[in-house]
């Protein structure tokens, strides 16, 4: 199963531009969650900002955005 950037981005450009960036800055902080478990480690600041910082750029640069 492999997927394209293309077909990925293709999904996305159903949705409107906030929700999409929010799904993503979402799975980004999902992930990073993930990976602090796995390190035993409290990552709540970085999680935090990488959810932020993460939807507020694919807010700003529109990644659902069909060319």
């Amino acid at each position: 199963m492999s997927r394209s950037p293309r077909s990925v981005v293709g999904t996305l450009g159903g949705r409107s531009r906030l929700r999409t960036a929010l799904l993503t800055g979402g799975v980004a902080a999902g992930l990073l969650i993930v990976v602090s478990a796995f390190l035993d480690r409290s990552l709540l600041v970085e999680t935090i900002t990488m959810g932020i910082s993460t939807t507020a750029f694919a807010y700003w640069f529109d990644l659902g955005e069909q060319s």
